[in-house]
């Protein structure tokens, strides 16, 4: 067990998948205002994030790389506790179908018309970036 003050208990929840739950050392989250990289002792805060990849370092320095696709994340002290709508596991993104929906998503950017929906696009660009970076363990 670690000393009381060196770990951060993470949690991640959505609302139709089992919480990840891990001791970490680390969390490093796709901050609506940048990066944001959490140590144990962390000021208390709350934040939104943005599609990107979430890292989680445990206590052996492994990490686990993770596409979230928006939400919020609450930390205290010793606890980092994080809502989203979905996520996806680096390790079972399958990198073919990120790099083609990717692809769809530049192709409709480029080819925008009276009844595009710009937002919605950017979105999807965005998540399959996300997707592919964290496949590829690139981290932000």
């Amino acid at each position: 067990m670690a000393e009381p003050g060196t770990t951060l208990e993470f949690a991640l929840y959505t609302p139709n998948t089992a919480p990840v739950t891990a001791d970490a050392s680390e969390v490093v989250l796709p901050g609506e205002e940048g990066v944001l990289t959490v140590l144990p002792q962390h000021t208390p805060l709350l934040t939104a994030l943005r599609p990107g990849v979430m890292i989680v370092i445990d206590l052996e320095g492994s990490e686990q790389h993770f596409a979230v696709h928006g939400g919020f994340a609450e930390v205290s002290r010793d606890k980092i506790l994080v809502l989203t709508e979905s996520y996806e596991m680096g390790d079972d993104i399958d990198a073919e179908r990120a790099e083609a929906s990717q692809k769809r998503a530049e192709d409709r950017l480029t080819a925008i018309s009276a009844d595009h929906d710009l937002a919605r696009s950017e979105a999807s660009l965005l998540r399959a970036q996300a997707r592919l970076n964290a496949q590829n363990r690139v981290g932000y």
